[in-house]
């Protein structure tokens, strides 16, 4: 792959800041799963954002190690996802992520076996087939080593790159974080990786918990990792590097201003020869035992992350793995990171029950594990849940259930897709005849949602932090969702004008839409209203 210079990560907080100001950076890498199979705004924008700047695919769900199955609608979506945006690269990890199609969404360490490397290696051929073209893999951050181990990561790595023909995506903090979690040289490991097998460089900012280090991606790119970055530089040329910044995301000056640092070390690089440097600390030689296929291995360290009872495995992986309590680490991760995907989905929801939230959401995780690919489908659900498992006799409960159906429909409004959706003219709707107007047939946009719920009253107040929501109408039970330019519309209806949208949506004419012919002539003022905002279309008489 070409060097593309200096990238950002793309999360969702700094599009519109991209949009409006077109920043000088080269290159953005989004992630893949928060675009595949999705329509709505969110690809719109990533469409004007791909119009300006070259685009590199990063995805975590491709579960390349794991023995269930490749999924191949998975890597459909990305192939398709990838020719739509001019995708120049698209990446994953060297690691699994599910079993049983039941996905922790973590990138969880492979035993470094001569079977698991056969195993990837007719796994990346596959996959490359279906998405027509290289796949580069990234090394992960790693708090676990199997004691079947038979050989080191960038051995592993190497091997599988070269067999497989894909590339490598070196994460020079993951290398640091695994080197300090491990006890192993990270400049040894990068020396220990041919030149021509790098496609792209990961920056990120990590923790130091004492017994471990944490890849959070949450700060700074740390001294030693600039060092790391300097000797990668130094020995394979002038690579594509992007920085990754996923929670706690400054502004995107500041970003800018990190990413700018290694535009010192891309110059160096450019007027010196390749460095290599002498491992200090050789990581000690792993001699394989023993055990467990690969498949028994995944599914016990899978079914102990699930139910967060790690003693089990533990006979599996090394004394300093066990000390670090690295599959603790793991499980922990596990149900953090999906009780916050929900918290950062429905907001309102984790205001109305305050602590009482993250219990809910634990008992979610453990009736509904998470399906592959992707965390929205998990998220999607959890309204649903709630409202079958919520007493209607518990406090709150008429609230909550109003609240659980609005923010559904707010992430169903955004997610939808108004493609071949050709908008009606208000001009047109004001001159037919009223005897003609009442036979016509006007088709509603998919992006339009329409809530009747008892408590509709209190949710401007709920949701007086969201500025992307625009209000307008007097508060009552009856609501039209639509979405505008930048934002999720909300509008208070008259109940007739809401019985109008709502048989119309269900396909019927304006005439039956309406209790009798005397509201016909305002029914058309509001259809005029609603072809303005565009959400409806003129259908057969």
């Amino acid at each position: 792959m070409q060097d593309l210079g200096l990238g950002l990560g793309l999360r969702a907080s700094l599009i519109a800041d991209v949009l409006e100001r077109q920043p000088e950076i080269d290159f953005f890498e989004i992630m893949s799963e928060d675009y595949l199979g999705q329509e709505g705004r969110a690809i719109e924008a990533l469409e004007r954002i791909a119009a300006r700047y070259p685009l590199l695919m990063h995805g975590v769900s491709l579960s390349i190690g794991s023995t269930d199955p490749l999924d191949l609608d998975y890597l459909a979506k990305l192939r398709a996802l990838a020719d739509r945006i001019g995708a120049r690269g698209v990446s994953d990890h060297v690691c699994w992520t599910s079993i049983g199609a039941v996905d922790t969404h973590d990138l969880l360490p492979l035993p470094l076996t001569e079977a698991a490397l056969r195993h990837v290696i007719g796994r990346v051929r596959i996959a490359q087939d279906a998405l027509g073209r290289q796949l580069i893999l990234e090394n992960p951050s790693t708090y676990l080593e199997f004691r079947t181990s038979s050989m080191s990561e960038w051995e592993f790595i190497g091997r599988l790159a070269e067999a497989a023909d894909c590339r490598i995506l070196l994460d020079v903090n993951n290398v640091y974080v695994s080197a300090r979690n491990h006890g192993f040289d990270p400049f040894l490991y990068i020396d220990s990786i041919s030149r021509g097998l790098v496609a792209q460089i990961h920056l990120g900012g990590h923790q130091d918990l004492g017994t471990h280090l944490l890849d959070t991606h949450d700060q700074n790119v740390s001294d030693v990792v600039w060092e790391l970055y300097e000797h990668a530089i130094g020995r394979f040329g002038l690579i594509s590097t992007s920085l990754e910044w996923d929670t706690e995301i400054p502004p995107l000056a500041e970003l800018q201003a990190e990413l700018s640092r290694a535009a010192t070390f891309r110059t160096q690089a450019s007027t010196q020869s390749p460095t290599q440097r002498q491992g200090e600390n050789r990581h000690r030689q792993h001699v394989s035992a023993d055990g467990p296929e690969l498949s028994a291995i995944l599914r016990i360290v899978h079914a102990a992350i699930l139910r967060g009872d790690v003693r089990e495995p533990s006979d599996l992986l090394t004394e300093r793995s066990r000390a670090m309590d690295g599959l603790q680490i793991h499980a922990t991760a596990y149900r953090a990171r999906h009780v916050e995907s929900l918290r950062c989905s429905y907001p309102l929801l984790g205001e109305i029950l305050g602590d009482d939230f993250d219990d809910i959401a634990r008992q979610y995780l453990r009736q509904c594990p998470p399906p592959r690919p992707s965390l929205r489908l998990f998220e999607d659900r959890f309204a649903s849940w709630l409202l079958e498992q919520w007493s209607p006799g518990a406090p709150w409960a008429g609230v909550v259930a109003d609240v659980a159906a609005f923010e559904s429909s707010l992430r169903s409004v955004w997610n939808a897709s108004a493609s071949g959706f050709s908008e009606a003219s208000s001009g047109v709707l004001r001159t037919l005849p009223l005897e003609e107007l009442a036979q016509i047939h006007i088709a509603v946009s998919p992006c339009l949602r329409l809530l009747e719920i008892e408590y509709a009253c209190y949710l401007p107040e709920l949701a007086r932090a969201r500025s992307d929501i625009r209000w307008s109408g007097r508060p009552n039970r009856h609501l039209a969702i639509d979405r505008g330019q930048g934002a999720i519309r909300v509008v208070f209806l008259h109940q007739t004008e809401f019985r109008m949208l709502h048989f119309l949506s269900q396909g019927a004419s304006l005439g039956e839409a309406l209790e009798d012919a005397a509201q016909l002539a305002a029914a058309r003022e509001w259809c005029c209203l609603w072809a303005e905002r565009g959400v409806l279309a003129l259908g057969a008489a």
